[in-house]
């Protein structure tokens, strides 16, 4: 990776971020990822955390160790190692298509029937690009190949918030799909829930950035069966 792949800016005076790109894609996110495993190798004790973003890397450090221009130089000038791979996990996620709100709303935009609107969305392969919103949040962008037809749903958020998102709702906005870890307020486009525990205040998050995500379609006497599952009983 060449070092104008990304700009540095300083956030405070305890962290920075490293900038790839104005534009989300599957490119970004693997640049980000090996960054972030490069830089997790070199076992730097200066570094606090790391939290891939969006667009970018956020490094937290240690200022009392090395200040910005001395940590700004390291990570300029890192050697970006090819070998360095995320572990890949795959986690297949049960949706409940019934429980969908907007599928009329979506469907008149683009002139799609709700049938179409579920194949299209539970034949996609996705992947986390970032956590957040509140915890556990995942934003999970379409694996983008020539057999994505992702693009078809895309789709604005409510011009007005709903006051209630119940827990493991699915929804998209714009390019994106989400997942509700609770019940709150929100305006992403509701097409399902999940039974799945997707935060837990003991076991944390139920997804990494990086994760690639499928979603398999259940019927409502499977969802109000099903039992949340912890997260590592989920991955393939």
């Amino acid at each position: 990776m060449k070092t104008q792949d990304y700009i540095i800016k300083p956030c405070g005076d305890n962290a920075l971020s490293l900038y790839f790109s104005n534009y989300t894609d599957n490119d970004i996110l693997e640049k980000i990822l090996s960054l972030k495993v490069t830089v997790e190798s070199k076992n730097y004790n200066f570094i606090i955390d790391m939290i891939p973003c969006l667009t970018s890397l956020f490094i937290e450090y240690n200022p009392f160790m090395i200040d910005f221009t001395k940590i700004a130089h390291i990570l300029q000038n890192i050697e970006i190692s090819e070998s360095q791979k995320l572990k890949e996990r795959y986690i297949e996620i049960p949706i409940c298509y019934e429980f969908g709100l907007d599928f009329e709303r979506i469907g008149k935009k683009h002139k799609l029937s709700k049938e179409e609107i579920i194949t299209i969305h539970s034949s996609t392969l996705y992947r986390v690009c970032m956590l957040g919103f509140v915890a556990g949040f995942p934003y999970i962008i379409p694996i983008r190949d020539i057999q994505s037809n992702f693009y078809k749903l895309h789709t604005k958020r409510l011009d007005t918030p709903r006051i209630h998102v119940e827990s493991g709702s699915i929804g998209i906005a714009d390019d994106m799909v989400g997942i509700y870890p609770l019940s709150l307020p929100g305006g992403w486009n509701i097409i399902g829930r999940t039974p799945y525990n997707i935060f837990d205040k003991h076991e944390g998050a139920l997804f990494q950035v990086g994760d690639y995500i499928s979603f398999k379609p259940i019927s409502s006497e499977i969802f109000k069966d099903s039992e949340s599952t912890l997260k590592d009983s989920l991955c393939l």
